[in-house]
């Protein structure tokens, strides 16, 4: 009896937002599975290596002998994403999402991409529907609280971005973030308390000292200003 080999590959996409989220699937395959990963495995390697027309080929091909491919689906809506095709990077994750809409990555995704054309109600829906999926999708709670901040939403923004320090307590782009939101609501303490916290997880730099710099100002504080902005300065390459 021939023996059935086991192929094994990794299928992970970075996404190119504000929260970049990894969308990773082990999969194992049996001997006569084996030919969508290969051609999954080449679409990534050619993403690594910048053939991003390539790697949509590639996707491209693992869909036509498996049309119900979640993640092929959504990687391609992501990489047409990066070649300026938003319009057919939406209509990739509309199709993964009608596949599998328990996912969270496709609608989160998705809701980007809605939000990039200025479709805010469709982004917001989006959104709440990946956190519907995944509740502890801190990327999702991320691009919400960027929605709302652009909405002038501000009390929205702080409590979605505590939801996303409370899942990643080290993402010095969550406290910074909750920090403008805390200092456009006129708390200023608050404002200077998150901003540090961003400088000390992130080890400092230039956008987040001026930030702070910018807080302390608006709190009278004008030698910690000028030191900050002095910090600022320092970490600024010179021509």
């Amino acid at each position: 009896m021939k023996a059935i080999g086991i192929t094994t590959s990794w299928r992970c996409f970075s996404s190119a937002i504000k929260l970049a989220a990894v969308i990773c699937l082990f999969t194992v395959a049996g001997y006569g599975q084996s030919r969508t990963d290969e051609i999954f495995n080449r679409a990534i390697d050619k993403q690594k290596a910048g053939d991003l027309k390539g790697a949509v080929a590639e996707y491209s091909r693992v869909i036509d002998i498996d049309p119900a491919d979640y993640d092929a689906f959504n990687n391609r809506g992501l990489l047409k994403k990066r070649l300026n095709d938003e319009l057919g990077a939406i209509a990739d994750f509309s199709r993964a999402i009608a596949i599998d809409p328990k996912r969270a990555e496709a609608w989160l995704n998705r809701g980007i991409s809605h939000f990039r054309n200025g479709e805010v109600e469709k982004a917001l829906s989006d959104y709440e529907k990946a956190i519907d999926a995944e509740p502890t999708n801190a990327s999702a709670y991320y691009n919400r609280a960027t929605l709302r901040f652009a909405q002038r939403e501000f009390r929205y923004a702080v409590a979605d971005l505590d939801r996303v320090i409370k899942l990643r307590p080290k993402h010095p782009r969550a406290f910074a973030n909750r920090a403008k939101s805390k200092f456009e609501l006129g708390d200023i303490a608050g404002a200077i308390a998150d901003i540090s916290s961003a400088i000390e997880i992130s080890g400092g730099t230039a956008e987040f000292y001026l930030e702070r710099a910018r807080f302390y100002r608006a709190n009278k504080s004008q030698t910690l200003a000028a030191a900050d902005e002095k910090l600022a300065a320092s970490l600024v390459p010179k021509n």
